[in-house]
């Protein structure tokens, strides 16, 4: 054991009346000391790590990206009343609602939380807290496991505390809070090792691990998926090592039961179609465990290594991997009879992580290891980021190599730490640094300024819903602040998982705005949906309901310019939107040939024929468009010189043509070739027109221009 032969004198000094020899050896043995020594080495990182006012929920961090969804998702669940089921809250996307288990929201703080939610401060939420408690598990989480392995002494504990509150994994992940909570997979990885060891005490290690499972599905699905798999392996070694497998069966069920249960009662299996597309976009690459830190820097950067696939070890556990695995590689194969059914999990975990392509930094190794089979299209479908299913074998390995460290001579065990600890504090010091430069950034928007607009409105209308344009996630989380700080409804929002009828959704603004509702257009996607804008954002705009921000297209029915000209938001009156009509340049839209001069593409005989101008694939409502085309050539009228067409697209990519025409010489003045084309209601919904240059003399395309028809300015109506 570690120190076996000086421990004694480094704890009784020279006195050896003050300490008993059974004094000592308690204390150095002792589980309360390593939950102790766990408890301040976990408060010690996060007071190097965090700022107080980050755990409070203060700064930056909480207004943009997951983290906004996360505190928002709350904050509409403390401010409703309690449904059924009980994660259910329909203030956002109402009047449907939704669990916010979809909006990561930590549900077993948020149900411990809310009956409280009265007394809590007005804006109050955990998610800076939840860091704090993602270590503190991690430490007890080490603690627990490196017992488990066998090694029970305190410098034990101290080194698989100090080296896994410095995981490079756990820093990365500071952009998604429930998903930080590793130490669930660290106890479910303890309680198997204790369970294989305790003789007859499954039952009482087969509950703790329903318990475990059922906490980790209240913070999060993945962390459920690792710690139950793990649970399922520790049954399945149990029955095949002769404990019986009628105990281990009743167990099973009964796992199944409670889980049913929960997950019924909390709404885990009222949100719908869970699954989505995208297993293989956040794979594993296989260069990810070995470089990612300060010393060991990765030969690439980007999504393929830091993205999902950030799962690097750390300089300082690579250390302890590569002397732990010559300390036991004798004794390796014994582990897969010992282990059987633990060992295959973590291989599934490794080829699910992988996905079916195989990398290595930017070389693909294998183009496809194996085939999704559809009967796992459900699976791959719910838990796409394969990546994050390497999580339970990094921490295997590193802590099987810990423990085989920790158990080897005295002076190779001390030799290797005294290298290893501060190499991985300096390996992640960049990672420190980043997660700490993140923490530390003051709050730059006071929603407050909403507070004249918002204080007569029930409900928030964002257009488009959640899903059905190209608007970014920007935008939706902004809008859930402002509607979940001022505890207003909103009809759609930043949501997982989220399944919408866009088109029904459309419908819902083709009508007049109602009265005591605010109605958002995301400005810098406004382009995006300019062709199929709804009638009922032209109708408020001509009557001078609608102002512009830096962010949104604000109507509010009955009100008027003068409304919005004193308002903090800094809102500019707008009485008309351009969205029927939407211009490109040529240099906007794709080419396959020729290239671009200023705003124009040209080409001439030394490019071949091919197409000079393609897309712009813009979405549109059912109706009648007129385009017009603006391009010059310097041949005479008589020369064809190419041609264009019009046509809509559907979801296959298939083209439909709906008018056509040639292309013919302008003697280099500029002309236009403009006509009309319909969209049914039942056709695709993207516009493409397109430029043909045949090859010979040269053409230049300057414009496109669509133009919605059937709006009528008198009446400020439009015809669909």
């Amino acid at each position: 054991m570690l120190f076996k032969k000086n421990q004694n004198q480094a704890l009784s000094g020279s006195n050896e009346r003050v300490v008993s020899p059974q004094a000592r050896k308690r204390l150095i043995t002792s589980k309360g000391a390593a939950i102790v020594a766990a408890l301040l080495i976990s408060l010690f990182m996060i007071w190097v790590t965090y700022p107080s006012s980050f755990l409070n929920g203060q700064g930056e961090y909480f207004e943009g990206g997951d983290a906004a969804q996360h505190v928002t998702g709350w904050l509409f669940y403390a401010h409703d009343g309690w449904h059924f089921p009980l994660l259910h809250t329909v203030l956002l996307n109402f009047p449907h609602g939704t669990s916010i288990a979809f909006t990561d929201s930590i549900p077993l703080a948020a149900l411990l939380f809310k009956p409280f939610a009265a007394w809590l401060p007005e804006q109050f939420h955990y998610i800076g807290w939840w860091h704090a408690v993602a270590y503190l598990v991690q430490g007890l989480g080490a603690v627990a496991l490196i017992r488990a392995l066998g090694v029970r002494h305190l410098p034990g504990a101290i080194a698989a505390v100090a080296m896994s509150t410095m995981w490079p994994t756990l820093y990365w992940r500071m952009g998604h809070t429930s998903l930080m909570t590793h130490g669930l997979i660290l106890f479910a990885l303890a309680l198997y090792f204790s369970g294989r060891k305790a003789g007859d005490n499954t039952a009482r290690i087969g509950l703790l691990y329903i318990a475990l499972s059922v906490t980790a599905l209240l913070i999060h699905p993945y962390l459920f998926a690792m710690c139950y798999t793990i649970f399922i392996a520790y049954l399945v070694d149990q029955g095949l090592s002769g404990k019986g497998w009628k105990k281990q069966g009743g167990l099973f069920v009964l796992s199944l039961a409670m889980i049913a249960l929960v997950g019924g009662v909390l709404g885990y299996f009222s949100h719908g179609n869970t699954v989505t597309s995208g297993f293989g976009e956040y794979a594993l690459n296989l260069a990810a465990p070995f470089c990612g830190g300060t010393l060991i820097e990765c030969p690439i950067r980007g999504p393929l290594i830091f993205g999902e696939s950030f799962t690097y070890f750390g300089a300082g556990a690579l250390t302890i991997i590569l002397v732990g695995i010559a300390v036991r590689l004798s004794t390796s194969i014994s582990l897969l009879r010992r282990y059987p059914a633990l060992i295959v999990l973590m291989v599934l975990f490794l080829i699910y992580a992988i996905s079916p392509t195989v990398r290595w930094g930017s070389y693909v190794a294998v183009p496809q290891l194996y085939k999704i089979p559809a009967s796992l299209e459900t699976l791959t479908g719910t838990f796409r980021a394969g990546a994050r299913f390497f999580w339970p074998v990094a921490y295997l390995i590193f802590f099987g190599a810990l423990a085989a460290v920790l158990r080897a001579s005295s002076f190779l065990a001390a030799a290797v730490l005294i290298v290893a600890l501060p190499l991985q504090w300096i390996d992640t010091s960049y990672l420190r640094f980043t997660v700490r430069s993140l923490a530390s950034g003051p709050a730059l928007d006071n929603l407050a300024n909403w507070n004249a607009v918002l204080k007569d409105v029930s409900a928030i209308r964002l257009y488009p819903a959640y899903t059905c344009g190209d608007v970014s996630d920007k935008e939706y989380v902004q809008a859930q602040r402002i509607a979940a700080y001022y505890k207003k409804t909103l009809d759609t929002g930043h949501i997982a998982r989220l399944k919408v009828d866009c088109e029904a959704n459309d419908s819902e603004f083709k009508g007049p705005f109602t009265a005591g509702e605010l109605y958002m257009l995301p400005l810098k996607q406004l382009r995006t949906v300019q062709l199929k804008l709804p009638v009922g954002f032209h109708e408020a705009a001509r009557r001078s309901e609608c102002a512009e921000t830096k962010q949104f297209i604000l109507c509010k029915p009955g009100t008027d310019a003068a409304y919005w000209a004193d308002k903090k938001i800094e809102a500019r009156p707008i009485s008309a939107l351009e969205a029927n009509s939407v211009q490109w340049d040529a240099a906007q839209l794709p080419s396959k040939i020729g290239r671009v001069s200023g705003t124009q593409r040209q080409a001439d005989a030394s490019d071949g024929a091919g197409f000079l101008t393609f897309g712009p694939y813009a979405k549109a409502a059912p109706g009648t468009y007129r385009f017009k085309l603006v391009y010059d050539s310097a041949q005479s009228s008589e020369t064809r010189v190419g041609r264009w067409d019009v046509a809509i697209m559907d979801d296959k990519a298939t083209l439909t043509p709906l008018s056509q025409g040639d292309l013919y010489g302008s003697a280099g003045v500029k002309k236009e070739i403009s006509g009309e084309f319909v969209i049914e209601a039942n056709a695709a919904r993207k516009v493409e027109v397109r430029t043909y240059f045949n090859g010979a003399h040269d053409l230049r395309v300057h414009q496109l221009t669509i133009t919605r028809q059937g709006l009528d300015a008198s009446s400020a109506q439009i015809k669909e």
